[in-house]
């Protein structure tokens, strides 16, 4: 998971894609790059994100305290062009970011920032 990453969705409104697995990779942990130096992976904080597409989308999060606990978030509106970061729970992981699209354009989200 690092910046740049995408996931664009082209399923039709009423379907949600996972972008953890189709664009942004593993949510569960940051590892450091030759960039960030370090040695050892971390938990994920926020992922920010930003509706790089056309029209507006719909995101939501799946966190939880550890394997096999989920909790899906509310569905939080992105306008094209804004910004939102989605966090685990506390102590807990962020194991996925889901999207879907309102319009006939494919939704499309860019992650800008992962701490």
């Amino acid at each position: 998971m690092a910046p740049g990453r995408v996931c664009r969705s082209t399923l039709g409104q009423g379907l949600e894609l996972s972008c953890g697995t189709y664009g942004f990779g593993d949510l569960r942990y940051v590892c450091p790059t030759a960039a960030t130096g370090g040695s050892r992976c971390r938990r994920t904080q926020g992922v920010t994100v930003r509706n790089t597409g056309s029209s507006t989308v719909y995101v939501r999060s799946i966190r939880g305290p550890g394997p096999g606990v989920r909790q899906q978030t509310g569905q939080q509106t992105i306008r094209p062009g804004q910004s939102v970061t989605l966090r685990p729970l506390e102590g807990g992981f962020l194991f996925d970011i889901t999207l879907r699209g309102t319009g006939s354009s494919p939704g499309t989200l860019t992650v800008t920032l992962v701490r």
